[in-house]
């Protein structure tokens, strides 16, 4: 639905040859939802800091937490995402979300993405 004057809706762009790659390919159903999750919280300026704890990557995919933070480790595993900080729970404090960083698009202050599942 397109808001404001701009009258485009929001997308998610993802590359067919990252679509095409063998990382991509091995990756399990509930990573591919997270995947897509963390993707539509990037609003272009935010790489590098989009934050999603587990708990919230659960509720936003329907996964429960065990396996959400299993496709979290696997995406991490595989180089599409990198923590740019590690969220941690604290009764003090409260919870504490990780932020996270697209590895395919590219992040305020660096040239550009850095592709890590290539490599992986």
């Amino acid at each position: 639905m397109a808001n404001g004057r701009n009258r485009h809706t929001r997308h998610i762009r993802l590359d067919h040859a990252m679509l095409a790659c063998p990382a991509f390919r091995d990756l399990s159903g509930g990573a591919v939802k997270v995947l897509l999750h963390l993707a539509s919280l990037d609003n272009g300026k935010n790489n590098g800091a989009i934050v999603l704890s587990v708990r919230q990557a659960a509720e936003a995919t329907g996964l429960t937490k065990n396996p959400a933070a299993r496709a979290l480790a696997e995406l991490t595993d595989a180089g599409f995402i990198v923590p740019t900080s590690v969220g941690a729970f604290s009764v003090k404090v409260g919870p504490a979300a990780s932020t996270w960083r697209l590895t395919w698009v590219a992040w305020p202050g660096r040239s550009g993405p850095s592709m890590d599942y290539l490599t992986r």
